[in-house]
């Protein structure tokens, strides 16, 4: 994989791993190649290369990683048995993911939960795609990136694509700053409708586990894993 920059005529080369990197599906998505059935057929021997598979890049990816960590508190780990899980369905929308429901993450391995890979059109469209994806997200049991990851997505320099290796240390020195509204958001109808499959007909707690039915409103239990 060669990781490199091209803007304005000018070439950065950043550096060449000999391995798929983690943001292999944003290329996939792009160019419309699958590069990790490409690598297993050339380490069988039966990988034909054929320039017509190939095609010129095409709209725009966006790969965001999903981390167990609260954001709140500078990225400190957050560990625990994972609840319910649910990434939203659509059209150019990706999941790559090591944990699952009832999972327990631990200080000992990499707390990413999942990848989420976005493709569309356009930059700009790509980017309310993948915040819209992350907003309808839901993760039980532990505190995630996931209102950090939103945070920089919005952002205005993010957005218009001036942000530097400073970006983070100028806009989020110190992570992210408590916000109520990130905390509990309505739950989209299908969302909801998965979370109680998951949970056998009953509500869903902040940990995940079923609390009776009978709660007043089905809102209030609904506390996204932030």
């Amino acid at each position: 994989t060669v990781e490199f920059l091209l803007q304005d005529g000018e070439f950065y080369l950043l550096e060449v791993n000999t391995r798929l990197q983690v943001e292999h599906p944003v290329t996939e998505e792009v160019v419309g190649v699958d590069l990790v059935k490409m690598q297993i057929l050339t380490a069988a021997d039966k990988f034909v290369f054929n320039s017509k598979d190939i095609r010129l890049p095409k709209g725009h990816s966006i790969e965001c990683r999903v981390y167990a960590e609260n954001p709140y508190m500078n990225g400190m780990p957050s560990t625990g048995k994972l609840g319910s899980i649910v990434w939203p369905e659509g059209p150019r929308r990706r999941y790559e993911y090591g944990f699952d429901s009832g999972d327990t993450i631990t200080p000992y391995y990499d707390p990413m939960i999942a990848k989420v890979i976005v493709w569309d059109e356009t930059r700009p469209r790509a980017i309310q795609k993948m915040i819209r994806t992350l907003q309808d997200s839901v993760v039980f049991g532990v505190h995630t990136n996931i209102p950090y990851l939103i945070e920089i997505l919005s952002h205005e320099e993010f957005q218009a694509g001036t942000m530097t290796t400073r970006f983070v240390e100028t806009f989020f020195p110190e992570g992210l700053k408590s916000n109520p509204e990130n905390e509990m958001k309505d739950v989209p109808v299908e969302i909801y409708k998965k979370l109680i499959a998951q949970t056998g007909g009953g509500q869903v707690s902040s940990s995940g586990s079923n609390i009776e039915a009978s709660a007043p409103s089905p809102w209030q239990s609904f506390w996204r894993g932030i």
